[in-house]
């Protein structure tokens, strides 16, 4: 929320042209506090197979400066010129992001069952054992969240929209008497 506020403020009060100036001097600033933060929060990992709640607990200081690297690396990519906001503007970013809430929902889930508990990964840190954690809880969490949105939240949203649509209109019924109103007129 902090970054969405700062977003609008500085637009509201400055040249498009400097804040692209401005962000682009801050990217590597963003980029560095945010890779220190992720090595923080690897380093306590290597004591616990759940991070962020157990690294939560231990130091409020990790999260805090997460939380923070990232809204600036989002506000750096937001004011930055277009050639940053590339990678995020393109149609399988765009149908990702419409997964996002079930990712977001599933993957601790994946993470712990389909990874710790029955695929039982290496977790000692290294980054090959991150990347394949990584692609493994990435890619089950991405099946999960379509199949999701497939066969539960659109025909879901489809129910709802039929519940909540007026009535079409339907053409006007005419009454007997109408029906003969007609009949015998004309010269009949």
């Amino acid at each position: 929320m902090t970054a969405a506020w700062a977003y609008v403020r500085l637009t509201e009060s400055r040249p498009r042209e400097q804040l692209e100036r401005l962000a682009l001097r801050a990217a590597p600033l963003a980029l560095l506090a945010l890779a220190g933060s992720v090595y923080l929060f690897g380093h306590e990992a290597g004591f616990s197979d759940v991070v962020a709640p157990t690294v939560a607990r231990t130091s409020a200081t990790i999260p805090i400066v997460y939380s923070a690297s990232l809204a600036a690396v989002m506000l750096v990519v937001l004011l930055g010129p277009p050639f940053l906001q590339r990678p995020f503007v393109n149609a399988p970013i765009r149908r990702l992001a419409e997964l996002s809430y079930a990712i977001f929902l599933i993957h601790v889930v994946v993470g712990i069952y389909l990874g710790v508990m029955v695929l039982d990964l290496p977790r000692d840190g290294t980054l090959a054992d991150v990347a394949l954690f990584y692609v493994v809880v990435l890619t089950a969490s991405i099946l999960y969240a379509y199949a999701s949105l497939r066969f539960v939240e659109r025909p879901a949203r489809a129910w709802a929209r039929r519940l909540t649509a007026p009535a079409a209109p339907s053409a006007p019924r005419q009454t007997p008497t109408q029906d003969l109103a007609g009949v015998g007129s004309a010269g009949d």
